[in-house]
């Protein structure tokens, strides 16, 4: 068995070269940084959002410019728009989607009960839950998976989100004779990086406008 300060010895020396190692490799990352291609500098639809952020100091990793899936879309500006009643709702159907369980509706008005049971039937369709109804309460039967139960859970929220500054933004371009680009997902990088971690800032939403005025970005 080796003594105790030869071990300690040794690890010392793999500490020092760990520390050598991550440096160097944290050097070779920035030199190859330097000479990269940015081919979102380079494309027309993106350019001027590239040199937007290189002018502060950023780079882009990676961005989606294309049509945006809007499969859960419409289920968010159902919530939204029956917000009153459908979030309670959302809000319990999210702590019980591996149980069925009644809602009680035995408060709240006829209008309320026919936006919970739009806003089921919607579901059922997909394949989210069955249900049935009757004067007090909804006997609710989940059945979501993955992604599903990622949107219940509190996606829903974010494609909320991005409702109303879609709808914000097309009515403040529309006043103002401006156009507008919507880019997701930003990822950036540093341009002279800190640490090498492949992504520095992640930005769901940018928007990207032009017209009378000079290129703004939110």
């Amino acid at each position: 068995m080796r003594a105790i300060e030869e071990i300690q010895k040794e690890i010392a020396h793999v500490e020092y070269a760990r520390a050598f190692l991550d440096e160097r490799r944290t050097a070779l990352k920035a030199e190859s940084d330097q000479h990269r291609v940015d081919e979102f500098a380079k494309a027309t639809i993106t350019k001027r959002l590239a040199e937007f952020f290189k002018a502060h100091g950023l780079y882009i990793v990676d961005v989606n410019h294309s049509e945006r899936t809007e499969g859960h879309y419409d289920l968010a500006k159902q919530i939204w728009r029956s917000r009153k009643v459908l979030i309670p709702f959302v809000k319990c159907l999210s702590n019980n989607m591996t149980k069925s369980f009644s809602y009680d509706t035995s408060k709240i008005t006829l209008a309320q009960k026919n936006d919970i049971r739009n806003f089921c039937l919607v579901l059922a369709n997909k394949n989210w839950l069955t249900f049935t109804q009757s004067d007090k309460t909804f006997e609710i039967v989940p059945s979501m998976q993955g992604e599903q139960r990622g949107f219940i859970h509190g996606l829903w929220a974010e494609e909320v989100t991005l409702y109303l500054i879609v709808k914000a933004l097309n009515d403040f371009t529309k006043k103002r004779h401006l156009k507008h680009k919507l880019f997701w997902d930003l990822k950036l990088k540093q341009i002279d990086p800190i640490t090498a971690n492949a992504v520095d800032m992640q930005l769901d939403l940018v928007a990207q406008l032009t017209g009378i005025c000079p290129l703004r970005n939110y």
